[in-house]
């Protein structure tokens, strides 16, 4: 293997949802794919899955406490040496969709 690239059918760059799924479906042939997405198209992905029974087969601890995840935004507003400098811009998720997870986490016990 002359490079590590090699060793993948396609390599994403920036956001994943919507390349994933045309890989996916097999309608994207390049390598090297990169379709970014509006923070309203990303408002508009559903949820994700939360259902107490798969949250609570996690361990996550913070502090000693337990805990999850909630999605309240994609991207980053800094320029750091080690990060890929993807130049991403910070999308922030709609409270109709960060309320929703908050819900689901009470519901399961966080």
């Amino acid at each position: 293997m002359s490079s590590l690239a090699e060793a993948f059918d396609h390599i994403v760059i920036g956001d994943g949802e919507i390349a994933l799924e045309r890989i996916l479906q097999g309608k994207h042939s390049e390598r090297v794919i990169r379709i970014p997405i509006s923070a309203e198209e990303m408002n508009e992905f559903p949820l994700p899955y939360r259902e107490p029974s798969f949250l609570n087969q996690y361990e996550f601890q913070t502090q000693g406490f337990r805990a999850t995840t909630i999605l309240n935004a994609k991207g980053c507003p800094k320029n750091c040496a080690f990060c890929e400098h993807a130049g991403t811009k910070t999308k922030l998720y709609h409270a109709e969709n960060v309320g929703p997870q908050i819900d689901q986490a009470v519901v399961a016990g966080y």
